[in-house]
């Protein structure tokens, strides 16, 4: 019943089902009161079901009760509490409001741990398993430098993991999948970013028996490429591009189903490349995740229908995808890369790109993002526009540049229906009247002012 009532994320429609969970708890400790006065050795008494309690407690926000349970237990005897009420707790705590509470401190999680290592000590019942190591580092993640230092001590003691010249554990436990999310999630809470590469680049060369490359999966190479954008060098860029093909691999093998590489995947590596300014991977970036080839739209080799690799299940372009990359050719003052860059958005069609809402188009998210990423996409067409009207050498292609005042014209209009114009100064107040009326046919025939 524990079980059950703890699969309820949230108990605030459910003020009901959290009564019967505490009423439960209550009749559960009667019950164990009972059986430890007729037979103390009765094989019936544990305390395993209350780990799913303080799960319970911990998705109702009842963070107090958690430490009620944990201390109401035996420290000796036949019910202390084990590495599953541990682990619970710890979950818990890697769950915990950002704040401090009175009853929520930051110090709890090392606290707890302290207690964890002493009583296993002197209780041969209390194992230090892989789960309830995985479950401190987490919570030690959300915590200050001190909590991080002791995260990354449990990582090298337990999974063997230190840092690069460590001595590393003799025997470590099993390196599971989640067991590594923590330990990259940790390595990029405490900015160790160069540290979160160095053990991904060491578990994929780990015997297999310790937990090696089989565990990686795509939520791993996400921690990296976060690690890499962070980083922000100049090779940072490359650095993705090179982690995503090999994981891209990794995927294409039949039992590496978990390396199912998402949009998100993609776009975390066009990111990076914009912050390194690194055209060339982000091309090959977009390629590797639409099936296009963007070589189509180079100068002196512009297709009017470009290739596309229908083999590679190429992901629609969104907004998010195409501002990225308009901010990348951007960033190299390149007048070849800019471009190539406005050939493909062109052939894209802006309209779309501008109105297209990814994923549920109804969900609130995905609305507010298609917003900020239709922004973002129409500011760096201004400045890319005007930096090739501006330079003699974006003269040399008429054709091409009567297409590009045009989209010049519909992301100045964006901008304005957005009310974000402000954020571009060189926006000019005046907007071609087909612009205009294409919004209208969008939005129904309504009049929009393109000032306000």
């Amino acid at each position: 019943m524990f079980n059950g009532l703890a699969r309820i994320d949230d108990f605030k429609a459910y003020s009901q089902q959290l009564k019967n969970a505490m009423l439960l708890y209550d009749s559960f400790i009667r019950h164990l009161k009972s059986i430890q006065r007729i037979n103390p050795t009765n094989p019936d008494l544990s305390v395993n079901p209350l780990a799913s309690y303080i799960k319970i407690l911990g998705n109702a926000d009842c963070y107090g009760q958690v430490y009620e349970v944990l201390y109401s237990l035996d420290s000796e005897g036949p019910l202390p509490p084990n590495q599953f009420i541990y682990t619970s707790v710890f979950h818990v705590l890697a769950s915990r409001p950002t704040v401090d509470t009175p009853t929520f401190r930051r110090a709890d999680t090392r606290t707890l741990w302290a207690r964890v290592v002493k009583t296993s000590k002197k209780n041969p019942n209390l194992v230090i398993d892989a789960p309830l190591v995985t479950a401190a580092i987490f919570a030690l993640a959300r915590g200050q430098t001190v909590d991080h230092e002791i995260g990354f001590q449990i990582a090298r003691d337990f999974f063997g993991l230190g840092s690069p010249g460590a001595q590393s554990a003799a025997s470590p436990l099993a390196l599971s999948s989640q067991a590594l999310s923590a330990v990259l999630r940790l390595c990029n809470a405490s900015s160790n970013f160069d540290l979160c590469i160095s053990f991904f680049t060491e578990v994929k060369r780990r015997p297999q028996k310790i937990g090696g490359v089989d565990i990686v999966d795509r939520l791993h190479v996400e921690e990296v490429l976060r690690a890499h954008q962070a980083m922000n060098v100049a090779t940072s860029g490359y650095q993705s591009l090179q982690t995503l093909e090999w994981a891209l691999r990794q995927g294409s093998q039949s039992s590496k189903e978990k390396m199912n590489l998402q949009t998100s995947t993609f776009h975390l590596v066009l990111k990076t490349c914009w912050h390194s300014a690194d055209w060339s991977s982000a091309i090959r970036t977009f390629d590797l995740m639409t099936g296009y080839h963007s070589h189509d739209f180079m100068d002196g080799a512009v297709k009017e229908q470009p290739r596309v690799d229908r083999c590679r299940r190429g992901r629609t372009p969104t907004a998010e995808t195409m501002s990225s990359l308009v901010r990348t050719a951007y960033a190299t003052r390149n007048y070849a890369n800019i471009r190539q860059c406005l050939r493909m958005v062109d052939y894209l069609d802006l309209d779309t790109l501008l109105s297209q809402v990814p994923g549920n188009p109804e969900g609130p998210v995905a609305v507010k993002n298609q917003h900020f990423y239709a922004v973002k996409l129409a500011q760096g067409l201004v400045e890319m526009v005007e930096y090739v009207l501006a330079g003699k050498k974006g003269q040399n292609f008429p054709a091409d540049l009567e297409r590009w005042k045009i989209l010049l014209e519909r992301a100045k209009t964006e901008l304005r229906l957005s009310g974000e114009a402000a954020l571009v100064p060189t926006l000019q107040r005046n907007v071609s009247p087909l612009v205009i009326n294409n919004r209208e046919n969008q939005t129904g025939g309504m009049s929009i002012n393109p000032l306000t």
